[in-house]
């Protein structure tokens, strides 16, 4: 599909044809954040936790672009395991809603540290240099 999408751009005029394979990157991976998005809708509403769904995959997509981590090399493996990710949220909320803010504060500064010290993350399927590393971790920080 992204083949015949570039394509007839480039049919049209509107790209290159030597722009044609950095559409098809593009549009591949729009495909796939769009197919994640709406699969995160869908489990929001099959779950009735639509509100959880949202704050935790925006806060998720933003942290996770700056800090790194894990790159599957399967697209299935990364659709499965982000999807099964979000699911952590949907069915721990009602234990976090018990727990004293106390322990939340202590799990947020636990959290916040991990992220301080470990970020950004290496991945052998996304390797970065010093510049990057200075750029995200920086923005990981804030």
């Amino acid at each position: 599909m992204t083949k015949w999408l570039s394509h007839r751009m480039v049919e049209r005029g509107i790209i290159k044809e030597e722009e044609q394979e950095l559409y098809q990157f593009g549009i591949r991976n729009g495909m796939i954040l769009l197919l994640n998005v709406v699969t995160a809708l869908v489990i929001g509403l099959l779950t009735e936790q639509l509100a959880v769904v949202a704050v935790f995959t925006l806060s998720f997509m933003v942290l996770r672009s700056y800090t790194g981590g894990y790159h599957s090399d399967s697209r299935i493996f990364c659709y499965l395991g982000s999807n099964l990710v979000l699911l952590v949220p949907v069915y721990t909320q009602a234990v976090f809603c018990k727990t004293s803010l106390a322990w939340l504060l202590a799990v947020l500064l636990v959290s916040a540290g991990i992220i301080f010290l470990l970020s950004p993350m290496h991945s052998k399927n996304r390797k970065l240099d010093k510049e990057e590393q200075k750029h995200f971790g920086r923005k990981a920080r804030l």
